[in-house]
């Protein structure tokens, strides 16, 4: 069986690695009574699902278990952090397991429509304005488009950053300035999800990203 995109399990590493640090703020009560810290958080936690569900199909046991986790009481109060380290154990044996060969992951076996099945869920939570859900889905959606535009194009993406093959597609004139800028607008709205910056883009702005990756994908990728 194929081991699981290195890119993913790279990802699930660096969240566990920055677990610590938010599992690591509550009080001497074992509150976290930062907003702050809380957003963080709860930025993680979405981040770690999403990429999951990227992973994982809809009955895998680490699937249900990680969003029966984020979907509970504890992960909107004062206990969040609770529920990033029970997560970020979980996300520990996943990378073994991966590292193993004994997962499959969707991003191998799926293909454009796959792409779009992740953005209805990420416009489902934008039609409900849910900023922080739909910005962090759409953001791992639109890297994973420009980073398969790459391969496709024999261009090196891995351990690039993302700014960095968005220049590359322009320079190879696989994709036009205007479609360059609107990359950096939506690879901005990414970042700023990933670090919990909610107050710092709009829902129009993910609305936008997510318009700009179905592009990308029906252009570049539909076709596979």
């Amino acid at each position: 069986m194929p081991r699981i995109d290195e890119r993913l399990v790279t990802k699930l590493e660096g969240l566990i690695a920055s677990s610590s640090s938010l599992g690591n703020r509550a009080n001497e009560y074992g509150q976290l009574e930062s907003p702050n810290d809380r957003a963080a958080c709860r930025g993680w936690i979405t981040t770690a699902l999403a990429t999951v569900e990227m992973i994982c199909s809809a009955t895998n046991a680490y699937r249900e278990t990680v969003r029966k986790l984020a979907e509970s009481n504890y992960a909107e109060g004062l206990l969040v952090h609770e529920v990033v380290l029970q997560i970020a154990a979980i996300l520990r044996q996943l990378v073994a397991d991966a590292n193993g060969g004994l997962l499959t992951s969707v991003a191998d076996i799926a293909r454009a429509e796959t792409c779009v099945e992740f953005l209805y869920h990420g416009g489902a939570y934008l039609r409900e304005n849910r900023k922080m859900e739909s910005g962090v889905i759409v953001g791992v959606v639109f890297e994973d488009t420009v980073r398969k535009i790459c391969e496709k194009n024999q261009i090196t993406q891995s351990g690039r950053q993302l700014d960095d093959l968005i220049s590359e597609l322009q320079n190879a004139d696989k994709i036009k300035p205007v479609q360059a800028k609107r990359a950096r607008v939506a690879a901005l709205v990414w970042t700023k999800a990933t670090h919990a910056q909610w107050d710092q883009f709009e829902l129009s702005d993910v609305e936008e990203a997510l318009k700009f990756t179905e592009d990308l994908i029906e252009q570049h990728l539909s076709s596979e």
